[in-house]
């Protein structure tokens, strides 16, 4: 008879089947299958965390996932005033299908954020189509991303399954602030 034994090692949560009989392992009873259960939860959400277009030496602004594909805004990690760039990407993990804008430039005229009362969105034209990375505060709260065409009829929305909701978080405004994306 098999039993599970928890390790915990370098950060990773490592299950081991051990035999019944060996009196020097530590045999999971209830608590432990608890413990069991978070390193499972944190092994799942680290690969989630993983699951990303933006690459390491950027940060993920805002990002939101449908059933099967990943929509993200990933910028510089020196996004200022002067300096750095912000693109949005869209499409499966590994297979970007959209992005805007086609160069890493600075994003001053290429996006603008705009907040209401609670909630906030930023937003950018390509072609007829402008696009919406909304977060809801209110109601149930979550993310949302509307295309418009011509501004003003809805061609689609996607309700996010997951999001990050930072479009109107304090340290993002500040930056999208002094990346002149809000006046």
């Amino acid at each position: 008879m098999y039993r599970q034994r928890l390790d915990v090692s370098t950060g990773f949560c490592h299950l081991h089947y051990v035999r019944l009989h060996m009196a020097t392992h530590f045999y999971a009873g209830p608590f432990h299958y608890l413990v069991i259960a978070t390193c499972v939860a944190m092994s799942l959400t680290a690969q989630a965390e993983v699951a990303s277009h933006c690459s390491p030496a950027e940060r993920s602004l805002w990002k939101c996932s449908s059933k099967q594909k990943v929509y993200e805004l990933c910028a510089s990690k020196n996004l200022g005033k002067s300096s750095g760039y912000l693109q949005y990407r869209a499409g499966r993990i590994g297979k970007i299908e959209l992005s805007y804008p086609g160069e890493l430039v600075h994003p001053r005229g290429l996006f603008r954020l705009q907040l209401y009362a609670r909630d906030g969105g930023l937003f950018f034209t390509i072609g007829k189509y402008e696009y919406e990375l909304f977060d809801l505060l209110t109601g149930p709260g979550g993310s949302v991303l509307h295309v418009f065409k011509d501004k003003s009829k809805v061609v689609s929305e996607i309700f996010c399954a997951e999001s990050n909701e930072a479009m109107t978080n304090t340290d993002v405004i500040q930056l999208f602030k002094a990346a002149g994306l809000y006046e």
